[in-house]
């Protein structure tokens, strides 16, 4: 197939990618716990506060690009999602020039074809998540790089720096890249040779220039420039475990078919030496160790590894591109199964997308109510906490602490152990003069004896069916509650 037809096809079923995410983003009505952090995140940047309560570092610890970019936004959950799916059309792009500055045009256009069909990828790009930023800059510093290797120019690996310092503050994953590529740098060392020490100076000295907003951050809300990825370690190490197996299923269905062309790609670098080149061996180093980090980490999703597509399918598509080299009927059954598998993996994509379109909607809903039927002085008790910030109102956690230390935690253990006692909740009526509750029933704290104790104890205003539950949210008034509860 000649190039220019190359081009249109891959453009056609990029645009058409694109289409069908805008098209999921203006149906979608729910919002997930991520999404309504982000968003809150940004409405209070307005007010000069990287936080969801001023005074207090709740949430703080979440990397600030994306809340920040899409801070002008932070009124509708639509438009904020809309320009992800274009930001996913940009991520797009920045792989196929990756593609094109490491191997060629060709592999540029197959690796841009497999990002733009990945049902991982399309799934992830309609909602307000931070992936398609993420893979924009990851492309970026790499091709920046790849320049740097063959020019040596200073200029090119500090800009790469920078770059990799702005994916840390969207995705704190980013140290695997900051690892792969002071792996390179510094891998003279290993033949007792003498590494190039000005430009590993130089790309450290651009990370850190990057940094200097979120070592601010960190220091003000934690007293520690680095606080915010301490913080964000401590939480999600604190979260659910899961099993290597449970890895290892999600990590073969994570990619697909891509697989295949990966296998091909290795074998590639395996046999043609001149293949070896610098960046090659950081995009190999990021494999490795992102594959070892998801499968070693005990909380384990899917969009972990979505984070390092680059290398995947850049890899991937020189694989590809190599089968596409061999007899003319084995090249025309490879790309009619590239365009017949691509186009099939979008598709289904776009069926699970719009099948999650009203994911949290009941929660936004509640956040909604609470706007219109509440006070800006009123405090909501409630584990859902974003949502209620999300409607300019004060959020109290069951365990009435948002900054981890040992009782925040032995008190999360009994959620999640599903042992919490829900009259806890009665010191923290009077103390931070609650006046409605916001109950989600599938939240792990919700256990049937707390949902018993808030419809015993408390007047139930208004319920949202959730999964084919009609009281899965609900929103209770809180009034004479000392007197009520003490009564009892």
């Amino acid at each position: 197939m000649r190039l220019s037809r190359w081009k249109l096809l891959v453009a056609i079923i990029i645009l058409i990618s694109l289409a069908g995410k805008l098209y999921i983003v203006y149906y979608t009505d729910g919002l997930w716990w991520d999404e309504a952090v982000y968003l809150g995140l940004g409405r209070n940047l307005f007010d000069n506060h990287y936080t969801l309560e001023p005074g207090v570092p709740l949430e703080s610890f979440r990397p600030p690009m994306l809340p920040v970019i899409t801070s002008s936004f932070y009124w509708s959950p639509l438009l904020a999602r809309s320009l992800v799916a274009v930001m996913s059309l940009v991520a797009v792009l920045a792989v196929y020039f990756l593609g094109k500055e490491l191997f060629g045009e060709k592999e540029g256009l197959i690796a841009a074809l497999f990002t733009g069909t990945s049902y991982l990828f399309v799934f992830y790009s309609s909602k307000l998540m931070t992936e398609p930023l993420f893979i924009i800059l990851f492309s970026l510093s790499l091709i920046l790089f790849s320049r740097w290797s063959k020019s040596g120019e200073g200029r090119d690996i500090l800009a790469c720096g920078m770059l990799t310092g702005a994916a840390f503050m969207t995705r704190y994953l980013a140290y695997v890249l900051i690892l792969a590529y002071l792996a390179y740098l510094l891998h003279p060392i290993i033949r007792k040779e003498k590494p190039d020490l000005k430009a590993t100076g130089g790309f450290l000295l651009g990370i850190i220039a990057s940094l200097l907003p979120w070592f601010l951050v960190g220091y003000i809300y934690y007293g520690n420039p680095v606080g915010g990825f301490i913080t964000n370690f401590n939480i999600w190490s604190f979260s659910f475990s899961q099993t290597l197996l449970e890895g290892l299923q999600m990590l073969g269905s994570s990619f697909g078919y891509i697989w295949i062309f990966l296998a091909f790609g290795l074998y590639t670098i395996y046999r043609v030496e001149r293949k070896r080149t610098g960046p090659v061996w950081t995009m190999l180093i990021v494999i490795v160790i992102s594959i070892l980090f998801f499968l070693g980490s005990s909380h384990k999703e899917a969009r972990y590894l979505l984070s390092f597509f680059p290398a995947y399918v850049i890899i991937a598509a020189m694989g590809a591109r190599r089968a596409l080299r061999k007899g003319t009927l084995v090249k025309a059954a490879v790309v009619v199964a590239i365009a017949a598998v691509s186009i099939a993996t979008m598709f289904l994509a776009f069926q699970y997308a719009w099948a999650d379109r009203h994911s949290g909607a009941p929660l936004y809903q509640a956040s909604l109510f609470l706007a219109n039927s509440t006070a800006p002085g009123d405090s909501i008790l409630t584990q859902s906490y974003p949502y209620v910030y999300l409607a300019g109102r004060k959020a109290v956690p069951y365990c009435d602490n948002y900054v981890v230390n040992d009782a925040w935690e032995a008190c999360q253990a009994q959620i999640i152990a599903r042992t919490w006692d829900p009259s806890q909740v009665e010191p923290l009526l009077e103390k931070h003069n609650i006046t409605y509750i916001l109950s989600y029933k599938f939240e792990l704290m919700n256990t049937r004896k707390a949902i018993s104790y808030f419809d015993r104890y408390f007047e139930k205003v208004k319920a949202w069916e959730y999964w084919s539950d009609p009281d899965a949210v609900v929103v209770y008034r809180v009034a004479n509650q000392n007197a009520t509860v003490s009564s009892s």
